[in-house]
């Protein structure tokens, strides 16, 4: 489950597997059975049969076949998962000899090679390295590039000039501070942070981790409060979390601003119940048949395990009225998707469809009810025409602008010719 390219390294061996014609996979583990379930489910991600079984530690393949006597029938081909095969395994040799086998009852076949193992803690960091590279033809980083040497994911900030020489690779939902110094080969997961002149060099940072100020780190691996010094095989845990430290413990937490906007959003979700009433009554009287919609976004909370977003399922009146329409955003900011302030929400598919780099301006920035797109934008806008105006807000946000669109929404609401008053004149 160790990232390698952005994605668990089991990750690349399922979509290698997937190019190989076959009827069911079965994966066999001895530790983090809960975690592995999961993440691959029933395979359906990649059009896969999987079920996971459970093993003892370094049990034989002989001794598997006794105990689950129904999964090694037919043709069966074994892999290990704690290595990234480098090649398809569709053209493989040993596939291809597997196909013209008449026998229905084979031994087990096992392809080994051509394959890069991951046996110790070096082995990973070059792994790693050597992916960010594009030395691996089988693994390609997603993201964006920004600069010469530098490719980054959704909702990373990160100043270009930190990159002094060499390829640095960053995931998703990362902050890089300005004055932090990148060399060699830097590959920095999602959801991570590295404070003031911090320098690293040719070193790999894991998922949720902070990295602290004036830090020198080369050829390490860094996860939470562990230092990891590959070249002396030495494992250092940290005390001091100013040092490093897991993202989601105390002062680090990267939703820290998250219970003050999930408390007043409760009490607003039970303040607003009668608008909510009035919001569903225009919406009968513009839109008989169907009033409210529902609605698929893309949430500020972070995201599993290799995937770029979460998303979550709300519902909009469907009214012309910006506020009225978003009124029930109101449950979403007390479940923490969104802030009261911020671009506006988006589908997954909008935001994998961006191709200009304007376009990614709104990354820096959290998903909010009140903003320019959502006071401006009419409700059946394109995505590139709410992009703008998001790309517009960023650099103004703050608490005056805040202010300022929260006064124009509410003048919006109750101002001359608003639906809210037609509705009560209407009643």
């Amino acid at each position: 489950m160790l990232p390698v390219g952005g994605k668990p390294l089991i990750e690349h061996l399922l979509e290698n597997v997937a190019d190989v014609a076959h009827a069911k996979m079965t994966i066999v583990t001895s530790r983090g059975l809960n975690t592995l379930r999961d993440f691959v489910g029933i395979g359906e991600r990649w059009g896969l049969a999987i079920e996971v079984l459970t093993s003892r530690p370094n049990e034989p393949v002989n001794s598997l076949k006794r105990r689950h006597k129904s999964v090694f029938k037919g043709k069966i081909l074994v892999l290990s998962a704690d290595r990234l095969y480098t090649e398809s395994l569709a053209d493989h040799e040993a596939i291809k000899h597997l196909h013209t086998l008449e026998d229905p009852t084979p031994e087990p076949t096992h392809v080994l090679e051509p394959s890069i193992p991951v046996n110790s803690h070096k082995d990973y960091l070059e792994l790693n390295l050597a992916a960010a590279r594009g030395e691996i033809e089988r693994i390609r980083l997603t993201g964006r590039e920004r600069a010469v040497g530098l490719t980054t994911g959704y909702s990373t900030r990160i100043d270009p000039r930190t990159v002094r020489v060499g390829q640095t690779h960053a995931g998703n939902h990362c902050r890089v501070d300005k004055s932090a110094e990148l060399s060699g080969t830097v590959v920095i997961n999602s959801s991570v942070v590295i404070d003031r002149n911090t320098r690293l060099h040719d070193t790999v940072v894991l998922d949720q981790t902070y990295v602290g100020e004036h830090l020198n780190l080369k050829r390490c691996i860094v996860s939470g409060p562990h230092i990891i010094r590959v070249d002396e095989d030495v494992v250092l845990k940290l005390a001091d979390t100013f040092m490093a430290a897991p993202l989601q413990q105390g002062l680090y937490s990267t939703h820290f601003a998250g219970p003050a906007n999930r408390v007043t959003g409760a009490l607003v979700s039970l303040l607003s119940l009668p608008l909510m009433a009035v919001a569903f009554a225009v919406g009968v009287w513009e839109n008989p048949y169907e009033p409210i919609q529902r609605k698929n976004w893309v949430s500020n909370l972070a995201p599993k395990a290799g995937q770029p977003y979460r998303t979550y399922d709300t519902f909009e009146f469907n009214v012309s009225n910006p506020l009225l329409r978003r009124l029930p955003q109101v449950f979403d900011v007390c479940k923490g998707h969104v802030r009261w302030f911020g671009v506006s929400v988006a589908t997954a598919m909008e935001l994998d469809a961006r191709n200009e780099s304007w376009q990614m301006t709104r990354d820096s920035c959290r998903m909010g009810v009140f903003g320019y797109a959502q006071l401006n934008c009419p409700a059946n806008s394109k995505p590139e025409v709410r992009f703008l105006s998001d790309a517009a807000y960023v650099p103004v946000a703050g608490w005056k602008t805040n202010w300022g669109v929260f006064r124009d929404a509410c003048r919006k609401l109750v101002g001359a010719g608003s639906p809210a008053l037609q509705a009560a004149r209407r009643g």
